[in-house]
């Protein structure tokens, strides 16, 4: 449809440029055909900026459609449950967790320590001991 419209304003564009060539400037024939001409060419030219922007318009959506289609695949790869995932998981919940506690036993020692040798001397101190975390096992 477009094409042959198209083709029908070029058609008509040339008519019109033939009969200006047979008009003398200056008259009111001469400035209607001039004012047709110029009428023409900006449809013809706003026909190639239609079909400029759609072809621009497709491109971008096919562009997009690659993008969007290489980052479902870079989300769908990083979303994988894997072993190396898990224990990267745990390690990050366990190694903080194993660290703290290890702190608090070596402090928590420190006070009891304190606590039966120091110059305060309780006699709740002097009883007081590490709990036994073991004792549910044995």
């Amino acid at each position: 449809m477009e094409e042959s419209l198209k083709e029908g304003l070029l058609d008509e564009l040339a008519h019109q440029l033939e009969l200006v060539g047979n008009l003398s400037p200056g008259s009111d024939e001469y400035e209607a055909c001039m004012k047709a001409i110029n009428d023409l060419t900006k449809s013809i030219n706003s026909l190639d900026q239609t079909e400029m922007d759609a072809f621009d318009k497709q491109e971008r959506r096919e562009a997009d459609k690659v993008k969007n289609q290489q980052l479902f695949e870079l989300e769908k790869s990083k979303a994988k449950l894997s072993w190396d995932r898990v224990g990267f998981e745990m390690a990050k919940i366990g190694v903080p967790l194993v660290g703290s506690g290890i702190l608090y036993l070596i402090a928590q020692r420190r006070v009891f320590q304190f606590e039966e040798n120091g110059r305060i001397v309780t006699t709740g101190g002097r009883e007081l001991h590490l709990p036994n975390i073991w004792r549910w096992f044995k």
